[in-house]
């Protein structure tokens, strides 16, 4: 694919690191790792985080990086049951390979499992490899709370790992009970990089007031554009309004907020296009360069842990 960014665009996405792009990924079929990267590289982004639901890619990066030289790459675990569930093991390997986030469960959460019934997931990606996959029950879904609303304590030795090597924490599809005590712990054990996934998504929408409350507490807000993609009424979950992401910025503050796409997948917009529509966007609603620099750059940057 030939990507046309106009002339007026290069210098928005001069540096840009998308904190947030599936990739290869298992539930559909999407762009690979090299051909991404590519784009990248001669979008002049700064990087990308790539999400991978079905493995720690964070190990198989390291090949990609030589193919693909001058372009940052980095992955890291999503704690679904493909990875073992709540398994420091599975965190403990990717932090070997130089992982920057581990990301509890997305696809296998309770709370996902309450929201869409049936195989998670299935009604927001089409399915290519759940009809061969166990069926998550309700029992087997992941939940990282007790009895008592208190952390298992498998999450404890995770957080600790995280802390240690100060890399990020998402709160993947967690509900919002399971964000706060997650969020409230994880700075008691010296996690300092809290990233609230995708607040406007539909499974994990977070209130606005909730979001600030967070945000006080030291959390960032994940702010993802494909929420906004008018696709998304083909999966039962009509777009969401930008104006929403404008509020967040304003309320929460552009210091505890990034700009990121969530996208990757072949049946909608190109990552680097739909970065630049945000970017875009945002400008629409008067947030300034330096803002969008800001959470586009500055603050991917700072949670990565890179120059």
């Amino acid at each position: 694919m030939s990507l046309h960014i106009p002339k007026e665009d290069k210098e928005a996405l001069y540096g840009v690191i998308d904190i947030h792009v599936h990739v290869a990924d298992i539930s559909v079929p999407a762009y690979d790792e090299v051909k991404l990267a590519e784009d990248a590289r001669a979008a002049n982004y700064g990087g990308l985080y790539i999400m991978a639901n079905a493995q720690d890619n964070s190990q198989h990066l390291h090949t990609i990086r030589k193919l693909v030289p001058g372009i940052g790459l980095w992955g890291g675990p999503i704690l679904n049951l493909y990875s073992g569930g709540l398994n420091p093991f599975a965190v403990e390997a990717g932090l070997i390979f130089g992982a920057k986030e581990v990301k509890f469960s997305n696809f296998h959460t309770r709370h996902q499992f309450k929201f869409l019934p049936g195989r998670p997931s299935t009604r927001v990606h089409k399915p290519r490899v759940f009809e061969k996959a166990p069926k998550v029950t309700q029992e087997r879904a992941i939940t990282i709370l007790d009895e008592d609303g208190k952390l298992v304590p498998e999450v404890y030795e995770i957080l600790d790992l995280i802390a240690e090597a100060d890399i990020i924490v998402g709160t993947g599809h967690l509900s919002l009970k399971e964000i706060y005590v997650l969020v409230e712990e994880a700075r008691k054990t010296g996690v300092k990089k809290i990233l609230v996934t995708h607040p406007h998504f539909d499974v994990t929408r977070v209130p606005i007031e909730d979001q600030v409350k967070l945000a006080g507490m030291g959390a960032v807000m994940e702010i993802c554009f494909e929420q906004c993609q008018p696709y998304r009424g083909e999966y039962g979950f009509p777009p969401t309004d930008p104006a929403k992401m404008d509020e967040t910025i304003r309320k929460v503050g552009v210091d505890k907020c990034v700009m990121a796409t969530d996208v990757g997948e072949l049946h909608v917009p190109h990552p680097i296009e739909t970065m630049r529509t945000f970017i875009r966007t945002m400008k629409f609603f008067d947030i300034t360069d330096q803002q969008i620099d800001v959470m586009t750059k500055d603050n991917p940057a700072r949670l990565l842990g890179v120059d």
